[in-house]
């Protein structure tokens, strides 16, 4: 029985670990390798003041909480400011450090062997007595209860235009998800938490905008059914249609244009084809994200100032992007 305890109290282990991790990469969408080596400095921290000072051990849990704390804050601040990529690695190469740091401590941590000599309390001397504790500590992590608070949803309000208190959630023209971010699982109840919130702090707001939802998605669906449940009126303004080109094999991009935008169309093409050969590539180098901004700005026939070049903070993101996807052969250009 000793071994199955054993199983369950690794297992419930690692569900926290998970939990853990879905915090950084579920919630904030930043990739870490970083959690193992934080591990490995709150369980030293313990094993060394239990061993070397006599503290007893659950007295020693919140020490080693925060000491870990104090050590992610200060190695995190300069490693926050890296991309998603860099920045799991970078995490990745922290776990390396912190465990070399650990194998050569000695005498006080025996190499890489670990400690010896761990006072342990009575309950936790028996299989079934760590295994009853850790499976506290797992559901305590995992508590769902009603009353339980928990982030519903995430909005940036802007400033109140005048004369009435109107106010626009912001969101960024090169952001990939909705301006408001509400839990999926329970939208409405989201939803509901923040006209609620809205409601009791920000009273003096008569409407609130939410830019580029859409109009048939789910949370324009769930919009409408809050809005006739608490009587408050939903109006959609400034319609417009994405375009979007399906490079699927078999998609034909002509037959989706109308006879006036075909003709043009082909009448560019030609113009094109007057001033050299005309050919089509696609490409994964690096090299050819910056031929496409390079072109792109030269020709672009947008309003002034649009074009990707055009901002330091959009060229860079559209860099970061494109690599990010071209890493993973979603994304090439097209010269």
């Amino acid at each position: 029985m000793d071994y199955f305890y054993f199983i369950i109290t690794v297992i419930c282990i690692w569900v926290m670990m998970s939990l853990a991790a879905n915090l950084v990469l579920g919630y904030s969408g930043q990739f870490t390798c970083g959690h193992v080596g934080y591990l490995a400095i709150g369980a030293y921290t313990t094993g060394i003041l239990n061993i070397f000072t006599g503290m007893n051990f659950f007295l020693t849990l919140p020490l080693a909480v925060a000491i870990t704390a104090l050590t992610a804050f200060l190695t995190l601040i300069p490693l926050l400011r890296l991309g998603p990529l860099h920045f799991g690695i970078a995490t990745l190469g922290l776990n390396v450090v912190i465990v070399d740091l650990i194998h050569n401590l000695a005498p006080r941590v025996q190499g890489a062997e670990g400690l010896f000599g761990l006072t342990m309390p009575a309950v936790m001397m028996s299989g079934p007595g760590r295994c009853a504790i850790v499976v506290v500590l797992t559901a305590l992590c995992v508590w769902g209860a009603p009353d339980r608070k928990r982030l519903d949803a995430l909005a940036i309000l802007g400033r109140a235009r005048a004369p009435l208190a109107i106010v626009d959630v912001w969101r960024s023209e090169l952001a990939p998800l909705p301006a408001l971010l509400v839990d999926g699982e329970r939208a409405i109840a989201s939803l509901e938490a923040l006209a609620g919130w809205l409601a009791r702090e920000r009273p003096a707001i008569v409407a609130l905008g939410l830019p580029n939802v859409e109009v048939n998605g789910k949370l324009a669906q769930t919009l409408r059914g809050i809005s006739t449940k608490r009587a408050l009126r939903l109006a959609a303004s400034n319609p417009r249609q994405r375009a979007a080109l399906d490079c699927c094999p078999g998609a034909n991009f002509a037959a989706l244009l109308d006879a006036k935008q075909r003709k043009e169309w082909g009448r560019l093409r030609r113009r094109l084809e007057g001033r050299g050969k005309l050919e089509f590539t696609w490409s994964h180098e690096p090299t050819a994200i910056e031929d496409f901004l390079t072109l792109e700005a030269a020709g672009w026939k947008g309003a002034r100032g649009t074009a990707l070049m055009a901002d330091a903070n959009r060229a860079t993101f559209a860099r970061e992007m494109l690599r990010g996807e071209g890493a993973v052969a979603d994304c090439a250009a097209l010269p």
